[in-house]
């Protein structure tokens, strides 16, 4: 990928808004998939929303608020924002679609979403593409960090259940750990075409041995637990957008900042090849939680910042400074 800071929820909320307000063109129909056919009232029915198809055998679902007028034994609540997996807000809208993207229980099972583009790339342009992800399940003690969406000139299919084996164009970066149930989730980046891609199909392209899942703690019955449920995380996909960048007039691809970031002693440390002023520094946990925030004036050079008394594990640091980004895992030792 061109540029990986380009998966950052944070910058690309300022960057959205400055979409919209140029009015740039979206070259993906039904994107928030609002339009539909007939109204849900089962699993499975994605084809309900209209231009959006399920390119295998599995049975990805749709959700839209005109569910919630329905009721009896044979409908499934499939209304939003409150549903048979939870409560959820769309994006944008009152729609929204949800996929499996990894199951521990049978291997290599998978749901995709395909549509056809409103007009073909064109070769060695680029565009800005993505999509909004939200992990949902109120069971699921599991999350994938692998999903993306793979470009073709011809429709993709497969006659069974399990991975379609190709590479996407478009991969979440790992260091972006997608394990929130509350908060949407941006996955996106730029592309250059290969030239007459009319297709875009969105999940996870990996095997299950390749698929970096990480595990999400749950509340059972008001005690923590990361060893009940089903590890089947499943997503819930909103805003799916291919936007020629030449119509993003106005708009500048922020830059990532060339450094790194340690930890060790209980500090934090962060080496930046350039002076950078002000910087933003957060950390978060493999849950998504911030735990720590800080923000100063740096010079070029290497800086220690004292952390709290944290439990050992994986964390996330993310620093921003004038539209560019650093981010990186670290571990932080038990003390």
């Amino acid at each position: 990928m061109e540029n990986s800071c380009f998966k950052v929820a944070v910058l690309f909320s300022v960057l959205w808004f400055g979409i919209c307000q140029t009015k740039a063109q979206n070259l993906v129909p039904n994107p928030s998939f609002e339009e539909y056919s007939t109204c849900p009232t089962l699993q499975g029915q994605l084809q309900n929303a209209i231009d959006w198809v399920n390119p295998n055998h599995a049975t990805p679902d749709y959700f839209n608020e005109c569910n919630c007028a329905f009721s009896g034994p044979s409908v499934v609540n499939l209304c939003v924002p409150v549903n048979a997996i939870g409560y959820q807000e769309a994006k944008s809208g009152n729609a929204y679609t949800g996929l499996f993207t990894f199951s521990y229980h049978v291997p290599n099972v998978r749901e995709y979403i395909q549509t056809k583009l409103k007009s073909a790339l064109k070769k060695n342009s680029k565009y800005y593409v993505g999509f909004y992800c939200n992990l949902r399940d109120e069971l699921c003690n599991l999350a994938a960090n692998d999903i993306g969406a793979f470009f073709s000139k011809d429709p993709i299919s497969r006659n069974d259940l399990f991975v379609i084996d190709t590479i996407p164009q478009l991969a979440n970066n790992r260091i972006h750990p997608l394990t929130s149930k509350i908060d949407w989730m941006l996955v996106s980046d730029t592309i250059e075409a290969g030239g007459d891609e009319e297709y875009v199909t969105i999940g996870n392209f990996l095997q299950d041995s390749l698929t970096d899942t990480i595990s999400v703690y749950l509340e059972v019955n008001g005690t923590p637990s990361a060893f009940w449920g089903y590890k089947q995380p499943y997503y819930l996909i909103d805003d799916v957008f291919v936007i020629p960048l030449d119509s993003l007039t106005d708009i500048k691809e922020p830059k990532p900042l060339q450094g790194k970031a340690y930890t060790a002693n209980g500090q934090l440390v962060l080496e930046l090849e350039e002076s950078y002023k002000p910087i933003n520094l957060s950390l978060s946990n493999a849950t998504g939680q911030t735990v720590w925030q800080h923000q100063e004036f740096f010079t070029q050079g290497q800086r220690a910042f004292s952390l709290p008394l944290l439990p050992g594990g994986l964390y996330f640091v993310e620093v921003q400074c004038g539209g560019g980004v650093l981010r990186q895992k670290v571990v932080v030792s038990q003390e």
